[in-house]
């Protein structure tokens, strides 16, 4: 555009911050700041306003409204009247318009106002109007256009001024992505003269001006109706605003001045029912109608008269408008405005269901269990987007909304999202700074809440507040300073927490000022929060507002987190799913463990009614309930597997899921404890390693916690009581060092995992040995009852009521299913009874019956194959220097080559002489007299070697031979027993088939490891006899003793 001469003083304004090409000769300014108010006063002069008790009000450039040449008084408004170069009365003279109006040029424009009449449409022309009352007009008059096409450049042209006849008309900008109304006197006044100077400031413009600067097409169109006059339905519009038809593409609406908005009461109740108050606060109340002409429900904001000052009616019409000029989704619609019967200014909106956001962040960080389900990650993040490209939307559109906080933003149960509370919008263009702000200034009075909205200088909530809104920086107020508010709900949203905490309103403002808040991720470090949202929470609060993202930008970076965190999500929704099924194999797992110890505890109980020999009709149910067990197993090993497989799998949807990984250590923690109770090592430690590798430290801890112990003393309160842990020496469990726990009784204290040996001695007394296993986390409890030497026998070990492991182990020939096992009280021999004793009781038998003694004499067969040659003469019993099977005999070797009735026979004599209450062990107290408490499967512990007792492979000869009893001093058992892993096998009585019968546990001289393994044994029948087979007595300790008698 060539520099027009006529106006020295026109100076382009900056757009965007950049300068057109074409105006580099031009002076560069600024409309904004002190510039702006210059130009204001300027333009308030020029009208002749100075005085007039009433300001033109001053608009910024803003970065969707764009700033064009305005004229710098109202008189500059009316194009010249037409003279002689203007062929267009409508069109200024300099410029070819013909391309801008081509979609008029085949109407016939008398036609556009046919509605209202072709004389004076809306009777309000007034001939006379001074330039004040036609500025003051145009304030009330907002007229706008919504643009389908672009306007050309025209040069402005001269001429006459136009006819007085008709009345002020209004400037309208329109561009292709925004509409926006500019009422005239809030137009700045940027130029010192305009083409039009010579026209007279009372004569106004003709019925149709047109006006163009750049790409903008500005149109001179008649002033509105009163709207306190009936207007034809057919010309308001759908939103019940008086529109005038299309013109040539561009539809022209008419809005209505905050003055004007008000309907009569009656036309009020004639359209909206009201239905009731939903609420009411501070300034006004909320009301639930329904609209009759729509027929659909709708809530009525109104002022509450006791509210109404010039502050709240501001706010009031801030709010209106500014809802008014965004139509978004995120944003709630005003369908209507006006005034109640009462007075009280209202306007109408969508009625809203739902909660704040607010609401939602309070219940997630008390826990609420819905609100977890409901509001999860990425649900947050998306009504978080969908805030933010409201505000994108409503920044375009020239509107800030200073006061974005979680509660002003409403969600509801259908994915919608609402961006409340307009009230303290700052507009474009058409609003000024005195209605952005409320018109108030900071008093005397008390601060409010940090939770309120400040007036004045400092407009905001302090705990989301931009630190330039802070300061009172009003003219640094601009969109960023809504990012800033976005940023802080982020803030919140990602760690339940705000970025400042609520100290009052000054100590808030004080720390926004200072920009003092805890990152992300250091404020909730256990929030999973990425370093991704981290970083753009950060960016969107930077402290600068030039480096913060544009509410756009903020939104579309949110949109890329989301499309991975929805990936996450359904990860995560797979992986819980995977952890349910997990959890359910895991519980079924734990189940069918129980039964099966169930039905194996059956199994034996059945099996000991059942004699070995007894018919397969009669063994029919212990088969079936055999292969339950068998059936039990495989479905247990399904179950872990499935459970192992689903947790594995959880894993692979999201690697760092605690709940597989919980899963799975509980699962592998469960495995190293059989294997614990089972003494096997290398799965103890395959275990262990699982658990450490899926763990979060809680079952680590279990592995390495410790158990209490509480020891309980009866018989001898004087004892002394001492413990000592079994320490691996030597391929052997060996006391270790004893720790003093003082007299009895010893109170419950902490200890170690592990194996323990508690010794108890009184004065004189024989020291009694008990071991004890502590198990993890386990309190454990004993009972010894102190006994007197003379009680037990120097040929008995006492054997303290308690549990026992029995069975258990794989390795030993006909073990029982591991099981523990309640038993009483009892002293069982030390070694097993030796020849030279057997042969005491044969010769006091032959006293009695030399037929029955001959008998019961050691023998290869149940009636021959006698090893021990009787003298008739003598009546005496002698040993064969080697028997016929090359055995030897002595008088220290272990009796052998006799039945089970010939030990229950030598029990009765044995007691009889010595009066005492002896009989054969019940295996399980021969299988605890062994074992001890811990489970070890030889008396030394758990690893084997020949030589530690009497086996075949003991010594370097070509036939194994028997021993003295007690040659082999590491083949004794925790509690002194010796000799019970080799020797001699040993017998011992059992239920079975209804009754007791022959078992026979532990290894012999003849024997190979695994048979020395005290878990092993074998039912026999009563009068089987074989070389190598002994025995041993118990001694009774109470009478309580609940243990059958062998009768022979």
């Amino acid at each position: 555009m060539a520099k027009d001469e006529t106006r020295p003083d026109a100076d382009p304004v900056r757009i965007e911050g950049r300068r057109d090409p074409r105006l580099e000769s031009r002076s560069d300014l600024r409309i904004e700041g002190r510039s702006a108010e210059r130009r204001a006063a300027e333009g308030r002069e020029a009208a002749g306003l100075v005085g007039e008790g009433r300001e033109a009000e001053a608009v910024r450039a803003s970065d969707t409204v764009r700033d064009f040449p305005w004229p710098s008084s109202p008189s500059a408004l009316m194009p010249p009247a037409p003279g002689p170069e203007t062929t267009n009365p409508g069109v200024l003279a300099n410029e070819d318009l013909s391309q801008v109006h081509r979609p008029f040029a085949t109407e016939d424009l008398s036609q556009v106002h046919r509605p209202f009449g072709s004389d004076d449409p809306w009777g309000q022309t007034k001939s006379s109007w001074t330039p004040a009352e036609q500025v003051e007009e145009i304030a009330a008059d907002s007229v706008w256009l919504a643009p389908t096409e672009t306007a050309k450049p025209a040069q402005p042209p001269r001429g006459p001024a136009p006819s007085s006849s008709t009345s002020m008309p209004m400037l309208t900008s329109t561009s292709m992505t925004t509409t926006t109304s500019v009422p005239a006197n809030e137009i700045p006044l940027a130029t010192a003269g305009s083409e039009s100077a010579g026209a007279t400031a009372g004569s106004p413009p003709a019925d149709s001006r047109s006006h163009t600067s750049g790409a903008r097409a500005f149109e001179f169109v008649h002033p509105r109706p009163r709207l306190d006059e009936e207007v034809p339905a057919s010309a308001l519009d759908a939103r019940g605003r008086r529109s005038l038809p299309a013109l040539g593409g561009f539809e022209l609406r008419v809005e209505p001045s905050s003055e004007r908005l008000a309907p009569s009461g009656r036309r009020v109740e004639e359209r909206y029912e009201l239905l009731g108050e939903i609420g009411r606060g501070g300034m006004g109340r909320i009301l639930k109608a329904r609209d009759t002409e729509i027929g659909r429900e709708v809530a009525i904001k109104a002022l509450l008269g006791e509210a109404v000052s010039d502050r709240n009616i501001r706010r009031f019409w801030t709010e209106v408008r500014a809802t008014g000029r965004l139509e978004h989704p995120a944003i709630i619609p005003v369908h209507d405005v006006g005034r109640l019967p009462t007075g009280e200014l209202f306007y109408v909106m969508k009625k809203l269901s739902g909660c704040t956001l607010a609401d939602v962040v309070q219940s997630l960080r008390e826990g609420d269990e819905e609100t977890v389900r409901e509001f999860t990650r990425v649900r947050l993040l998306t009504v978080f987007q969908q805030i933010a490209y409201a505000v994108a939307f409503a920044h375009a559109r020239g509107v800030i909304h200073r006061d974005i906080k979680p509660a002003n933003i409403m969600v509801g149960g259908y994915g919608e999202a609402i961006l409340l509370d307009w009230g303290l919008a700052k507009m474009g263009p058409s609003t000024d700074e005195g209605e952005v702000d409320g018109g108030a200034r900071a008093g005397t009075g008390p601060l409010p809440s940090a939770h309120d909205s400040a007036a004045g200088t400092i407009t905001g909530t302090p705990q989301y507040m931009s630190p330039e809104a802070a300061e009172g920086m009003q003219e640094r107020v601009g969109p960023k300073s809504d990012v800033y508010g976005l940023g802080a709900v982020l803030y919140e949203l990602l760690t339940l927490t705000p970025p400042y905490e609520d100290q009052g309103f000054v100590s808030t403002v004080v720390r926004v000022r200072q920009h003092q808040f805890e990152p992300p991720r250091s404020r909730a470090p256990n929030a999973g929060i990425s370093e991704a949202l981290e970083d753009l929470c950060l960016a969107a609060m930077h402290a600068d507002p030039e480096q913060r993202p544009a509410a756009k930008v903020l939104a579309d970076e949110i949109g890329h987190i989301l499309e991975g965190a929805k990936e996450r999500e359904r990860r995560i929704e797979s992986a819980r799913g995977l952890v349910r099924e997990g959890r359910r194999a895991t519980e079924r797992w734990r189940t069918l463990k129980v039964t099966l110890q169930g039905t194996e505890s059956e199994v034996r109980r059945l099996a000991k009614s059942i004699a070995a020999w007894a018919s397969a009709e009669s063994k029919a149910p212990l088969w079936a309930l055999e292969d339950k067990v068998s059936e039990l197993k495989i479905e247990a090993i399904g179950a872990f597997e499935e459970a192992e497989s689903a947790f594995l799998r959880a894993l692979g949807e999201v690697s760092d899921d605690k709940e597989a990984r919980s899963g799975l250590a509980s699962l592998y923690f469960a495995r190293f404890g059989e294997a614990e109770r089972a003494r096997d090592v290398e799965s103890q430690r395959y275990y262990r390693g699982l658990v450490s590798r899926f763990d979060d430290g809680v079952w680590s801890q279990v592995m390495e916690g410790e158990g209490t112990l509480e020891i309980a003393l009866t018989g001898d309160e004087e004892s002394e009581v001492s413990i000592a842990p079994m320490e691996l020496k030597g391929r052997a469990l060996r006391p270790g060092p004893r720790r003093a726990l003082g007299r009895n009784p010893v109170p419950r204290f902490n200890i170690p995992v592990g194996s323990y040996l508690v010794s108890v001695s009184a004065t004189g007394e024989r020291e009694i040995q008990c071991p004890v296993w502590v198990g993890r986390n386990e309190a454990v409890s004993i009972h010894v009852r102190c006994r007197r030497s003379e009680e037990i026998g120097d040929e008995y070990v006492l054997v303290p009521a308690g549990p026992a492991i029995v069975g258990g182990d794989a390795m030993a020939p006909g073990s029982l299913e591991r099981h523990v096992a309640e038993v009483a009280e009892f002293a069982i021999a030390r070694f097993p009874i030796t020849c030279a004793e057997y042969l005491e009781f044969l010769h006091a038998l032959v006293e009695v019956d030399v037929e029955q003694a001959r008998r019961r004499s050691p023998r290869a067969r149940p009636v021959e194959g006698y090893f021990w040659m009787f003298d008739e003469s003598s009546g005496r019993f002698a040993y064969a220097e080697r028997g016929p099977d090359g055995s030897t005999w002595g008088d220290h070797l272990p009796v052998s080559g006799i039945s089970l009735r010939d030990a229950a026979q030598f029990a009765v004599w044995r007691s009889e002489v010595m009066h005492q209450r002896l009989r054969l062990p019940h295996e399980t107290e021969w299988e605890k007299a062994a074992r001890g408490v811990d489970g070890r499967f030889f008396p030394w512990g758990d690893h084997f070697d020949p030589t530690f007792c009497k086996m075949r492979d003991s010594r370097n000869r070509s036939y194994p031979d028997p021993e003295p009893v007690g040659a082999f001093p590491m083949d004794c058992s925790p509690y002194g027993a010796r000799d019970m892993a080799g020797g001699v096998r040993e017998l011992c009585v059992t239920e079975d088939g209804g009754g007791l019968v022959a078992v026979v546990r532990g290894g012999g001289w003849l024997d190979t490891a695994n048979f020395c393994r005290l878990a092993h044994r074998d039912l026999t029948k009563p009068d089987y006899v074989a070389l190598g087979l002994g025995f041993r007595l118990v001694r009774e300790m109470t009478d309580e003793l609940d243990v059958a008698r062998f009768e022979a």
